[in-house]
């Protein structure tokens, strides 16, 4: 009775958009960060950006590629690679490797912002998460894309294009 009961709690705690963790591993203790994306897509009623953090080679540098939706810009920063060290110690801290691979909402939403985030490891750990009008409580990528935004305004500009130089089509 007991069982059945603790099934039906979860059953109705799953429908709600509350689960456990989707048990993705954690990355090994030593392991650096090496790769970190999130992406945010939604109605036109607020402006998006995307963007991509990647540590370079030599592991001395990491390359900052944005791109933001409302201005149709994207922009490639270079940072001293303490940034990923950074990231990395917002993923453990946040616990990021214990979010759902999926989120929903309890309701069915035709229209409506969805999210995904990728973390790479060192050790070959892969943490991905994404979810449709849903997310964690605890949104540490939140807090990361903070942090990406106040690096970019000391890093240094590499690359920038618009929507007209990313385009093959001729002008009118």
């Amino acid at each position: 009775m007991t069982l059945r009961l603790l099934a039906g709690a979860l059953s109705i705690f799953s429908l709600m958009g509350f689960s456990t963790c989707h048990a993705a591993p954690k990355p090994k203790s030593g392991a650096r960060l090496t790769a970190y994306e999130y992406c945010e897509h939604g109605t036109m009623a607020q402006p998006n950006t995307d963007f991509r953090i990647t540590l370079d080679k030599g592991e001395q540098t990491c390359l900052i590629s944005i791109f933001s939706h409302e201005s149709m810009n994207y922009h490639v920063y270079r940072a001293d690679a303490s940034l990923m060290d950074s990231i990395c110690l917002v993923i453990r801290e946040k616990k990021m490797h214990k979010y759902k691979a999926h989120y929903k909402p309890c309701f069915e939403v035709l229209d409506g912002n969805t999210w995904h985030y990728e973390a790479s490891f060192s050790d070959g750990t892969l943490l991905t998460s994404h979810g449709h009008e849903a997310g964690p409580r605890d949104k540490g990528f939140r807090t990361i894309e903070l942090m990406v935004k106040n690096w970019t305004k000391n890093s240094k500009l590499i690359e920038q294009r618009t929507e007209r130089d990313c385009s093959d089509a001729p002008s009118l």
